[in-house]
């Protein structure tokens, strides 16, 4: 048994009934039908994603059972871990483990490089933990947020219209885009207000940047009821209009590489 937690101890190994060694740390574990001499601590997290054997499983957990981002004894380099080790040795670790031999030490990728994962045949562009893209429409006036909205959802898995949270949201939207509409609208049933615009996807208005003077509805007869990008990049109201295409946006599929 292992005194206190730190010690880092995954198992013990009994080759006959007389003798007990205690498991510091583990490498690989590879199924020996004959017999079973090794036993393994399970500290498996059920609710995670990844995709791995069940043997692999207790691998991984047992190396990395603490939350570190390296195994116990590896030395932490942000984007990879290393340990100073043989090329033998180096090449016993798992294949999961994706481990390389570069001069004296065993390198492999850190927990802290995360893979978002973008679904759908469309051409994304990420940030943070969502994936934005183009939808291709061909949409006369007639149609409001709500059109739009439905479209998003309809092309791919989870996806709604593009809404903005954030300043650094805002200006990578129109960094990557650039002078567009998007579907921060005043639905037709409800009476123009500076306060009454809303999001198409349903989210909170937490976050503005409109232009100077705006919003306003400068031509009553029309109303101005959709939001777009001036040149700079601040919000303004505008008449409705033909959407050619409109942006979407997606929570991606979030995977801890390793």
């Amino acid at each position: 048994m292992c005194s206190d937690s730190s010690q880092g101890c995954v198992g013990i190994y009994r080759p006959t009934l007389d003798t007990c060694n205690l498991l510091i740390n583990i490498r690989n574990i590879i199924e020996d039908n004959p017999g079973c001499f090794y036993y393994i601590a399970d500290r498996r997290n059920t609710s995670d994603t990844r995709k791995l054997s069940t043997i692999d499983q207790y691998t991984f957990y047992n190396a990395f059972f603490d939350g570190a981002k390296c195994p116990k004894g590896w030395n932490d380099e942000l984007v990879n871990c290393s340990y100073a080790c043989t090329a033998e040795i180096c090449s016993e670790y798992a294949t999961f483990l994706k481990a390389n031999y570069n001069r004296s030490y065993c390198i492999i990728p850190s927990l802290r490089i995360k893979t978002y994962i973008c679904s759908g045949p469309f051409k994304y562009y990420t940030f943070q933990n969502y994936c934005y893209f183009n939808l291709s429409q061909n949409v006369y006036q007639s149609h409001s947020g709500d059109y739009y909205e439905e479209a998003c959802n309809n092309a791919t898995e989870n996806a709604t219209s593009v809404s903005l949270h954030s300043k650094a949201e805002d200006q990578f939207v129109f960094k990557t885009f650039g002078a567009i509409y998007f579907c921060l609208y005043i639905p037709d049933d409800v009476p123009w207000s500076k306060t009454a615009f809303r999001w198409a996807d349903g989210s909170a208005l937490d976050y503005t940047h409109w232009k100077t003077g705006d919003p306003k509805n400068d031509n009553p007869s029309v109303e101005e009821r959709i939001v777009g990008y001036e040149n700079d990049g601040t919000w303004s109201c505008g008449q409705r209009y033909r959407l050619n295409w409109e942006i979407c946006k997606v929570v991606s599929y979030d995977f801890q590489y390793i």
